[in-house]
């Protein structure tokens, strides 16, 4: 049974919902994700960016509707995003 914290699985196409880790209650945990890729683009936060968005969409290959982002960090030639994506509905 979902929570009433739970958000709404969002309509087919639209792309994985970035929510903070009280509107997941009581959804379905999915997997943990981490991304890393190289900074490339000059600009620190455009490379946070793009980190998160590879994220968002791995999450939406693995079939969750919502992922909390837990960290993303610039390490050296490196830019790095983990999260926890979960399903609700």
């Amino acid at each position: 049974m979902l929570s009433a914290a739970c958000i709404t699985t969002p309509l087919p196409g639209v792309p994985v919902q970035e929510v903070d880790p009280a509107a997941v209650r009581g959804c379905t945990w999915t997997t943990d994700l981490e991304v890393t890729a190289m900074r490339d683009s000059g600009s620190p936060a455009a490379d946070l960016q793009r980190v998160k968005e590879l994220l968002l969409s791995q999450a939406r290959e693995r079939g969750a509707t919502h992922l909390v982002v837990t960290e993303r960090d610039l390490r050296f030639a490196l830019a790095l995003a983990r999260g926890s994506a979960y399903r609700c509905g």
